[in-house]
């Protein structure tokens, strides 16, 4: 087995119980199930896990796959290293996302249920967040597009400089949109072309790696870990404070502050990871539970979301409090399944 880090893994499964507090919580507040003021309190707070979950996972696919394209191109791009790159992501994400698009679509129309339309299987198209069917498609879209233009990051020999200007290109675009364009808050945060920069900032920091190993070392220490963490700490502490006193913070927070934090608040989670990476341990049980997690993590985002609502269209569950307690589990289930016939045969085939 490739040797895994238990800081990387417990970020993954960080950002997966960010965006599942988030998506329990709709079902909570939906339902209105769960009269307590406490409980709806914490469901309120559960957005901003949300949020920050989406932002990790982008940082961590960034830096991850800054990893990974080091390793391919250091012998140069050409036509040869460029096929085995795009086809090692396409046999990573396409596989277990159109399994799970068909799955899902087939278990929709049994619950007489809106379906997948032909727009599904095209990753550049970023469903809105009233879409019924598979509404978390918009990170794979931006995920997709940021895969297709990281080799011209690697093109020549200043990377550094070429990952730090497609990091202000992407920001101005997305803040000129803010200021000009209309700043409506679902094209800041899910359009593909505006969102990519939060992928480059995590690109950026195994770059820095690289090229500047003494910047680098700085950004491991314990002190820096603490100053970053308190950075991303202080923004989520202003939103759950927000969402608790029902404050609706898209639309009440201007756009051009929105333009920004979708860059510093991943820039800062970026510039963690080197520290959280080498100093987060923990007992081999626990680090087991981890890695089972952070494997499963991509199966589950491509589930769970739909699973849910799903589960409250039975007429068995429909909106009981104890909902949650099935869907949960079923959707853990489903994206184990997944894993175990689509992604592991598929990330074999491609080791080959």
């Amino acid at each position: 087995m490739t040797q895994r880090n238990f800081g990387l893994d417990a970020l993954r499964a960080l950002a997966v119980a960010g965006v599942l507090a988030a998506h329990l919580s709709i079902w909570i507040l939906e339902t209105g199930s769960w009269s307590d003021d406490s409980i709806a309190k914490w469901a309120a707070i559960s957005f901003t896990g949300g949020f920050f979950g989406v932002e990790l996972f982008f940082v961590l696919s960034g830096y991850l796959m800054g990893v990974v394209a080091i390793r391919d191109f250091s012998s140069g791009i050409n036509l040869q290293t460029l096929k085995a790159y795009y086809t090692k992501r396409v046999m990573r994400v396409v596989p277990a996302y159109y399994a799970a698009v068909i799955l899902l679509g087939v278990a929709a129309w049994t619950l007489h249920s809106p379906g997948p339309s032909y727009r599904h299987f095209i990753f550049f198209y970023s469903p809105t967040e009233a879409e019924p069917f598979f509404p978390i498609g918009w990170t794979l879209s931006v995920q997709m597009l940021f895969y297709l233009i990281v080799p011209f990051f690697f093109l020549p020999q200043k990377r550094l400089a070429l990952v730090t200007t497609g990091i202000l290109t992407f920001y101005t675009a997305r803040l000129l949109y803010a200021l000009y364009g209309g700043g409506e808050f679902e094209m800041l945060h899910r359009l593909p072309g505006l969102r990519i920069d939060g992928l480059l900032v995590g690109l950026l920091v195994t770059v820095i790696g690289h090229e500047v190993p003494a910047l680098f070392r700085i950004f491991t220490t314990r002190v820096s870990t603490i100053l970053l963490a308190i950075l991303v700490m202080i923004p989520a502490y202003i939103m759950a404070d927000q969402f608790v006193n029902h404050i609706e913070i898209r639309t009440h927070w201007s756009p051009a502050l929105w333009a920004n934090l979708f860059l510093w608040i991943p820039l800062a989670i970026a510039l963690m990871l080197p520290g959280l990476e080498k100093h987060l341990s923990a007992p081999p049980l626990i680090a087991k539970i981890v890695m089972l997690l952070s494997i499963g993590s991509y199966g589950f985002y491509l589930v769970h979301q739909d699973i849910f609502a799903l589960t409250r269209k039975t007429e068995l569950i429909g909106n009981a409090p104890w909902g949650p307690f099935i869907g949960v589990p079923l959707a853990f289930i489903c994206a184990y399944l997944l894993y175990r016939s689509v992604e592991k045969p598929f990330m074999q085939r491609r080791k080959k």
